[in-house]
């Protein structure tokens, strides 16, 4: 009887482990963190495209809920913003609500940000900016690598 005991604890135990991270379901491959690894933006007037790669952007998306982090080098510090996403076939929609005064690197976009999805995998998330591009900027692309 003993070894009963402990099997259905042990079976317990491994069933507590193995709980959910996604609230309210799979939201498919936008799951999890992502860290803005390249922005480029090309030039209205002359075609150049300059690449600015940046080390402490990072987007997070679990259920409805979208988090930008700003992690700051050397500093030790960091910045949220919070809001929700929507995802509508190629088009992804973020909007942000409550912000510690960090904005998404090359848009200024509050409270409303639009993206065309160019390429979105398990590891590689591509997209453009549809919207409110910044002043002289024809396009301005953000490649992101899944962190986590």
């Amino acid at each position: 009887m003993r070894i009963i005991g402990y099997i259905f604890t042990a079976l317990l135990a491994i069933a507590a482990l193995c709980s959910c991270t996604h609230n309210n379901g799979d939201i498919g491959p936008l799951f999890g963190q992502w860290k803005i690894t390249d922005i480029a933006t090309t030039d209205a007037a002359t075609g150049t495209v300059t690449h600015n790669a940046t080390s402490g952007a990072f987007l997070s998306f679990q259920n409805d809920v979208v988090t930008l982090t700003q992690v700051y080098d050397g500093q030790h510090q960091s910045a949220l913003s919070y809001g929700q996403w929507e995802l509508n076939g190629n088009s992804l929609t973020l909007y942000f609500d409550i912000s510690d005064g960090v904005s998404l690197p090359g848009a200024m976009f509050y409270p409303r940000a639009d993206f065309n999805i160019e390429t979105l995998s398990g590891s590689e998330l591509v997209m453009t900016l549809a919207g409110n591009l910044p002043e002289g900027a024809a396009q301005v692309c953000y490649t992101l690598k899944k962190w986590n």
